[in-house]
């Protein structure tokens, strides 16, 4: 028995849950998803991220007003958690 088929034995379930199953067997209808919501899951879920990562170089980005005022307050403030100079 080589190391492939030992991997392929130590599966949880028989083998006949593996076997091919006649097409004479009833399966019922196709599941169907509305279109809208799968379009509205993806845009929710894609734009976020997207959104964040455009404030985060917005905040962090040379021109930002949020590094402006560090560069101009790190004498004073010497304790404000501000972006280093590069």
């Amino acid at each position: 028995m080589t190391l492939a088929e030992k991997i392929c034995n130590l599966a949880t379930c028989p083998t006949s849950m593996h076997e091919l199953k006649d097409e004479s067997i009833d399966r019922g209808p196709m599941p169907r998803q509305p279109i809208l919501s799968e379009n509205l899951y993806i845009i929710r879920n894609a734009l976020a991220p997207l959104a964040i990562q455009q404030a985060s170089h917005w905040l962090i980005s040379s021109e930002s007003p949020v590094v402006s005022f560090c560069r101009g307050r790190r004498g004073s403030l010497a304790n404000i958690s501000c972006p280093p100079d590069n």
